[in-house]
Formats: C-alpha cells, sequence, structure tokens
C-alpha cells in the first residue's frame, strides 16, 4: 500500500479547504468513514458539514465551555443544532491534554505530565497535538472504537492544516494510540529538494 502526504508551505487557516478534501477522501476509503474535526468557533465545523460527502461520519469537537473566560462559550450561537440537524455529531468536553493540569501549572507554576506528552506531539506540528488529542477524546466518550481507524484533523492557531490516519486509544491507555500516517501537514521548516 502506498500513501502520500501532502505539504504545505504555510500553516493555518488557509490549508482548511485541501485538509477537508484531503480528509474526506481517504474517509471514504475507511470501513470507519469516520472524520474528525476540530472547530473552536464553528467555522471550520460549518464548513465540513457542507462538504461532507454522503456515507461519512463527521463528529466536530470544540473548545469547552470556559476554554478563555469563565462561562463563555466561543461556539457560534445555534450552529450545534444546525450541525446535528444535517447529522453531525457535536462534543463539548475538557480536552484531554489541558484539563486540570493546565489549572495546576497557571497557579503553582512548572508543567506536568500531560503537557509533556502534548509538547512531544507537537514537535511534529501543533495539528499533530490536536488530532491525537480529539482521537483519544472521541474514543473516551464512546463515539469511536479503538479498534477501528479515522481521520483525524488538527491545525495550527485557526482552521486546520493537518489530517492523519490514527488508530485512537482511550486517554488511560494514551501509549497504545497509533498515529498512522499524515495524509496533510504543513512544512515545520522551510526546504527544498534537489531536481
Amino acid at each position: 500500500m502506498q500513501l502520500k502526504t501532502v505539504l504545505f508551505d504555510k500553516s493555518g487557516e488557509l490549508n482548511t479547504d485541501d485538509t477537508l478534501n484531503i480528509a474526506f477522501e481517504y474517509a471514504m476509503k475507511l470501513k470507519s468513514k469516520t472524520v474528525l474535526v476540530p472547530s473552536s468557533r464553528g467555522v471550520v465545523a460549518k464548513r465540513a458539514a457542507e462538504w461532507k460527502p454522503d456515507g461519512v461520519r463527521l463528529i466536530i469537537f470544540t473548545h469547552h465551555v470556559g476554554y478563555y473566560h469563565d462561562d463563555e462559550d466561543e461556539f457560534e450561537p445555534g450552529l450545534r443544532q444546525w450541525l446535528r440537524d444535517q447529522g453531525v455529531e457535536v462534543v463539548t468536553m475538557t480536552h484531554a491534554f489541558a484539563g486540570i493540569d493546565r489549572g495546576m501549572r497557571k497557579i503553582f507554576k512548572g508543567i506536568y505530565p500531560t503537557e509533556i506528552f502534548a509538547l512531544a506531539l507537537r514537535t511534529m506540528g501543533e495539528g499533530l497535538k490536536v488530532a491525537v488529542e480529539i482521537a483519544a477524546m472521541a474514543a473516551d466518550a464512546g463515539l469511536v472504537s479503538t479498534k477501528d481507524v479515522v481521520v483525524s484533523l488538527g491545525g495550527t492557531a485557526r482552521g486546520v492544516d493537518t489530517a492523519i490516519l490514527i488508530k485512537p486509544a482511550h486517554t488511560r491507555n494514551i501509549w497504545t494510540t497509533r498515529p498512522i500516517h499524515f495524509l496533510c501537514r504543513p512544512k515545520l521548516v522551510d526546504f527544498r529538494l534537489e531536481e
């Protein structure tokens, strides 16, 4: 089997459309036909729902309420219901690689094990960290099986720019998660191959 990886010259939301297209293309070839997509405000969620091919299962992961400010929900009002009406699942829960550890860091300083794991993933790009994180959250929520392979997306700041094939793991077994292949991602350093 040969799989290709698309390397984007720059990171960020300018790659959202291409990332969604690549994700849906590969999802159609998987038994699970599942795509996991992060969306903090709802912009990516809406685009993904509008472009989703028939037969693909789309699950959107939002920031949890209070991510930046107590009781504040960044997600566009009314969009959750619109997405559900389109057959899209929407998950709002504490981020697997943040939560209590992030709260402890803000008070006591230092760095905690979950954040070390997240930082290690970030060496391959912010999008990889997000894609692995929402795959674990999907498994913990019972939305995907740890026996399946799914397409999981992540991004750098806004939009999505990374898509991976992944066999998810529950957070209690996070070391058994298996990122299988980058379908697309931004280049982390500028380079050119000689012809």
